[in-house]
């Protein structure tokens, strides 16, 4: 009988015990454990001497054994790392508690005008935006001496949204201002003190100068500048799961690149600036996953704008530890694709409706039939690739599954492998994104 016929027979064996399992159970939740509607389910087959580690992760898929908790779950009081285990061995799930990734800019109206100067003449969003930033980088007080006439709640709300989306509003408790005529005064008061702020200000500064002198290199194109900056964050920002709640350095760019720890705020400024010094412009976001107030980041790359989460692509295991592993899910996505479980306020931010540079369809890793799904395979052995990666047209879990796996270790005579009897594997449902975890030798 052919090996790979008799794998599948196998197969429905083991899913109908699954089936039998199901039905003497009092509940389903003895089975599995949903939150939000996400589930992640693995389970192991023994097949023909074939240990298989089968992972399935995205919205309602089940299987027969509860494991970890997806990145995309979130509540209320609640932040879930993408907690993926790439050694095979699956623990319970797991959720990781912290209050929310972002701690909002207050405001506050006061009868004192702050210590500012003359003031400066603004007659624009971005007239506006230019004082705020040199203000705060300096740490001092702003008058903004407007044209025409002012909306307080307006003013307010521009000044609080340039912090957010220039990479100030981790180091920044709230705002006071004030008004006069034609003229708004702001005040800013720092978390910890203005020395304090000046500090590291200037610490992460120097450090952004180092690493972008570092990983950029002359002659890269916008993309390949943005995917260094991605790596290097995800290789050395630690989401910090040890905290709750988090310090207030793990809200900005010092904790995510002097400390290496951070939550998204962190992440998404330290973004902001290593994008920025490398001449990638990009602005913050504001927004929410589930009810969790959360932070990425936009990119415009070759004059288009992209979606990017570096949070969401950098994983953490069942306990919540930090691995070393990159994900491109959230690379350069467009604002449908965002939507399905991210929300924002979109009339405050660019349109972002292109794909081409999305990772996936950039690296050329889009597979439409079988041929291609076992010719990434291929190349990712041949390049001993740690991690095999796809995103799937039409997936389908009957033709695109582990089978073609083996195929190709069997066709290409691969003797390079740690265990070739094993294999494990995920399928991300809401970016279609399919992944292999191989060791080789």
């Amino acid at each position: 009988m052919d090996k790979y016929f008799k794998r599948r027979i196998i197969s429905m064996v083991y899913i109908l015990f699954i089936c039998i399992l199901f039905s003497s159970c009092s509940s389903i939740s003895e089975l599995k454990t949903r939150i939000e509607g996400n589930d992640l389910a693995a389970s192991t087959i023994q097949m023909d001497g074939l240990n298989r580690e089968e992972n399935v992760k995205g919205n309602n898929s089940v299987s027969s054994i509860p494991t970890e908790t997806p990145a995309q779950t979130k509540s209320s009081t609640t932040d879930v790392k993408d907690n993926s285990s790439k050694n095979g061995k699956f623990g319970k799930p797991t959720v990781v508690t912290v209050p929310n990734e972002v701690r909002p800019v207050t405001a506050k109206e006061t009868s004192v005008k702050p210590n500012a100067d003359a003031g400066v003449t603004v007659t624009d969003s971005n007239s506006i935006d230019e004082a705020i930033i040199y203000a705060i980088d300096k740490s001092n007080d702003v008058t903004l001496n407007v044209q025409g006439t002012i909306n307080i709640n307006d003013m307010v709300n521009k000044v609080i949204k340039c912090t957010e989306k220039y990479g100030y509003a981790g180091y920044i408790s709230g705002i006071h201002y004030s008004s006069d005529g034609n003229s708004f005064y702001v005040h800013f008061d720092y978390k910890g003190s203005k020395e304090q702020f000046i500090s590291n200000i200037n610490s992460v500064k120097a450090k952004v100068k180092s690493i972008v002198s570092t990983i950029v290199k002359p002659g890269m194109s916008e993309f390949d500048k943005e995917l260094v900056i991605h790596d290097y964050l995800v290789n050395n920002v630690a989401y910090d799961t040890k905290n709750n709640p988090p310090v207030d350095d793990s809200y900005t760019s010092y904790g995510a690149l002097i400390k290496g720890v951070a939550v998204c705020e962190g992440y998404a400024e330290a973004a902001y600036r290593l994008l920025n010094a490398a001449g990638v412009q990009n602005y913050i976001i504001d927004g929410n996953v589930g009810a969790v107030l959360h932070a990425w980041n936009i990119v415009k790359i070759n004059n288009n704008y992209y979606q990017l989460d570096v949070t969401f692509d950098d994983p953490t295991d069942t306990s919540g530890a930090n691995i070393n592993y990159l994900s491109y899910n959230y690379f350069n996505l467009t604002d449908a694709q965002m939507s399905l479980d991210h929300s924002w306020v979109s009339a405050d931010y660019p349109i972002c409706a292109s794909t081409t540079s999305n990772y996936y369809i950039y690296k050329g890793l889009v597979v439409n039939n079988i041929e291609e799904f076992y010719k990434v395979i291929q190349d990712g052995f041949h390049n001993k690739l740690p991690v095999i990666r796809c995103k799937i047209i039409n997936y389908d879990a009957k033709v695109y599954n582990y089978d073609t796996y083996f195929k190709v270790i069997a066709d290409e005579k691969i003797d390079y492998l740690d265990n070739p009897t094993n294999v494990s594997y995920y399928y991300y449902s809401t970016s279609n994104v399919f992944e292999f975890y191989v060791k080789y030798k």
